[in-house]
């Protein structure tokens, strides 16, 4: 048994990688065997931190007002920001981030789809005026949040362009044989992630900077941008990372090449489905405000006709 573990394992040993995320990894996970055990504790540590501020921030407990006064989180935002945690964790701390990472592209995909692309802006989202104040008395951080906010091409350059390089063949084997190297990288992608969603993000003091008008049109680019790299992965003929082309088949009728389209058709339809579905919240809300500050024609022309008949009656 030891000798066929270690046999299944050869094709990653010569990475030497202890651990993964925080996970211990053994010679029988490198061999696709009691996947289920790898659960990252540091990171589940972390997430919970997150959540205990959060909880203590959406009840007001660092406000400085009276307990009676103080402005409590809407239950949107708490289930927003919970579920954005949540997601993380599952992305970067449970089985899926093994599987992935040494296993399967496709999952690999996933992952980075949900970091990338749900995560941010359930995050954004779920942050309370009053928690954006706090995080953003740090000069460093109020300058970068409201630097990427304003400029909006150079944050949608930045996250595609760093995601588009990062598949790029020869570097993606290159940081995927060197674990530092590879946290690292996937830390400033989120980081770049974040940074790409403030233009658009629905909360914050930069929230109103720009009009929904404006906002459609940078999802509709930074939707295309994305859309070239996950083509080439797709309509590839070939397996194209040698980081999957030898590793153990978890699912059986899952080739090398298939798994490597199945990660590019759940990156591109990830992606497109999440920007669907801010462009129609974003639209939805164009049209109110403009309801709200410009009344129909039609209602208008009846509000004069009633004033009219009004002023005939008092003569």
């Amino acid at each position: 048994m030891t000798s066929t573990v270690a046999a299944a394992a050869d094709w990653r040993l010569l990475a030497v990688q202890q651990w993964c995320g925080g996970i211990p990894m053994t010679a029988e996970m490198l061999a696709g065997i009691g996947l289920w055990k790898a659960w990252s504790i540091p990171w589940l540590l972390v997430i919970l931190a997150v959540l205990a501020w959060y909880i203590m921030a959406a009840r007001g407990d660092f406000q400085p007002s009276p307990q009676g006064a103080r402005k409590k989180a809407p239950f949107g935002k708490i289930a927003s920001f919970t579920l954005g945690v949540i997601l993380f964790y599952l992305a970067v701390g449970s089985p899926l981030h093994i599987i992935g990472h040494f296993f399967m592209f496709s999952i690999h995909m996933l992952t980075m789809a949900v970091l990338y692309f749900i995560v941010p802006p359930l995050i954004l989202y779920g942050l309370t005026e009053e928690m954006y104040a706090s995080l953003l008395r740090r000069e460093p951080v109020r300058k970068l949040y409201e630097f990427f906010s304003q400029h909006t091409a150079l944050s949608l350059v930045t996250f595609n362009l760093m995601l588009s390089v990062y598949h790029i063949p020869p570097i993606f084997d290159l940081l995927k044989s060197n674990s530092w190297a590879g946290t690292l990288i996937h830390g400033l992608l989120f980081l770049a992630a974040m940074l790409n969603w403030l233009p658009v993000s629905p909360a914050g003091p930069m929230a109103k900077h720009h009009s929904e008008g404006k906002k459609i049109v940078y999802l509709f680019v930074d939707a295309l941008a994305l859309t070239p790299a996950c083509v080439f992965v797709i309509f590839s003929d070939r397996a194209m990372y040698e980081a999957y082309r030898n590793a153990p088949q978890l699912v059986s009728w899952l080739t090398a090449l298939t798994d490597q389209q199945l990660g590019g058709i759940i990156m591109l339809l990830t992606q497109h489905l999440v920007y669907m579905v801010v462009l129609v919240i974003l639209v939805f809300q164009w049209f109110y405000r403009d309801q709200q500050i410009s009344p129909e024609p039609n209602n208008l022309v009846m509000f004069s006709n009633v004033k009219g008949q009004a002023r005939r009656q008092m003569r």
